[in-house]
């Protein structure tokens, strides 16, 4: 048991609720001792849960129970001390909150930390807890490990009950978590999944060169030499260069295919409230809603037609014991101030990219990958479905520490 007189400040901006001892971890847990912040998308008994969103909040109830992935956590020995901001309904990558602040990047000092599972890439990157849960849906877990310097796990789509969490959109939707280190990554891993065999080892590293060339070009070096790193330590070889997309299909067409089901799902599950409510929201929050409600039924079927070729390929590309190296994000996390078409360039390249394990139900584990001036940036591991526990196994192996 945490004492209370012990709990540290939140001096990053991180929380909702906060620093307060909200569940106990099993003493006999294998991260007993270690400290935790939970996403405020998340029920925890006892508590309101608010999608940073304080007419949401207002409306809420309190929670008879905790999701069963809070249970998990607190099962594997952590002590749960927070509920962490996000964006607005998690509708968001940037990790800002017009209500509620941003919280900081203490890895990019003045830039944003990344959403929507901001505060709790900010908690564990500054220190204030060991380990947080987030939500992934287009790479809310992804992003802001990469521009805050953890590591960060998004695990195959239904792995882990989704049950007493908000959702965004449930055909991606995925509980993720973030550490410091991949050893705590892997451990927490190991109870987040109840993982009880261990995994087949990588057998060989793919480095997908096409999406890896949409990075910032300062960037790119770092990165492919970063490929480079990993497949030594992974599997004694060079990686294979490969290209992702066909050349008779397009990103682009992927990634609209994703975000017509994305959009019509977040619709059914906020527009009714969205429409009756009339909420206080950041605009382009809102406006995102406006748009999911103008999605058909047509466009949906044409993007789940358009799910099924991106699954195809993943599923002929991406072998047992093979890991995918992809990007994260473009570049280092930028400032607030960036808005207008270049925020929504940034943020469209990084959904695009992203959105390939979410068409598929991919696992994808982020590392620290390279830095632009001190700034990190991080890359990811994609494997197939499933194979979680390698992804795992594997940022233990590339801990720097």
């Amino acid at each position: 048991m945490t004492p209370a007189s012990l709990l540290p400040t939140d001096d990053l901006g991180a929380l909702i609720l906060g620093p307060a001892i909200l569940l106990d971890g099993n003493t006999d847990g294998a991260l007993a001792g270690m400290t935790g912040v939970v996403k405020d998308l998340f029920d925890i008994e006892g508590t309101k849960t608010g999608a940073g969103n304080p007419d949401f909040l207002s409306d809420a109830v309190v929670a008879d129970a905790s999701a069963p992935a809070v249970d998990r956590l607190v099962q594997a020995g952590v002590t749960v001390i927070g509920k962490s901001i996000t964006d607005e309904l998690a509708f968001s990558l940037a990790g800002t909150n017009m209500h509620y602040g941003t919280p900081r990047n203490t890895a990019a000092p003045g830039r944003i930390p990344g959403g929507s599972s901001s505060g709790s890439a900010s908690a564990v990157a500054g220190g204030l807890a060991d380990v947080a849960l987030g939500t992934d849906t287009g790479g809310s877990v992804r992003v802001p490990a990469s521009w805050c310097g953890i590591f960060g796990m998004r695990p195959t789509h239904g792995r882990i009950p989704i049950d007493g969490v908000l959702p965004l959109a449930v055909s991606y939707d995925t509980v993720g978590w973030f550490a410091r280190s991949g050893e705590d990554l892997r451990a927490l891993g190991q109870v987040m999944l109840a993982e009880a065999t261990a995994p087949n080892p990588v057998t060989s590293v793919l480095v997908a060169e096409d999406l890896l060339s949409l990075t910032d070009p300062a960037v790119q070096a770092g990165l492919r030499a970063r490929a480079n790193e990993i497949a030594e330590t992974l599997t004694g070889t060079a990686p294979q260069s490969v290209r992702v997309v066909p050349t008779d299909d397009s990103l682009d067409e992927w990634f609209r295919g994703f975000r017509i089901r994305q959009q019509w799902e977040a619709w059914k599950a906020h527009g009714a409230w969205f429409t009756a409510r009339r909420p206080s929201m950041g605009a382009d929050i809102a406006a995102r809603l406006v748009q999911s409600s103008e999605i058909t039924a047509d466009e949906v079927a044409e993007a789940d037609l358009i799910r099924g070729r991106v699954h195809d390929r993943l599923d002929a590309l991406v072998a047992e014991g093979t890991v995918l190296v992809v990007p994260a994000t473009m570049g280092p996390a930028p400032e607030p101030t960036l808005s207008g078409p270049e925020a929504d360039r940034v943020r469209m390249r990084m959904l695009a990219v992203n959105s390939v394990a979410g068409s598929t139900g991919s696992p994808t584990v982020v590392v620290p990958g390279t830095q632009l001036d001190g700034l990190p940036v991080g890359i990811g591991l994609l494997g197939r479905p499933g194979s979680d526990a390698l992804l795992l196994d594997a940022a233990a192996q590339l801990d720097p520490a």
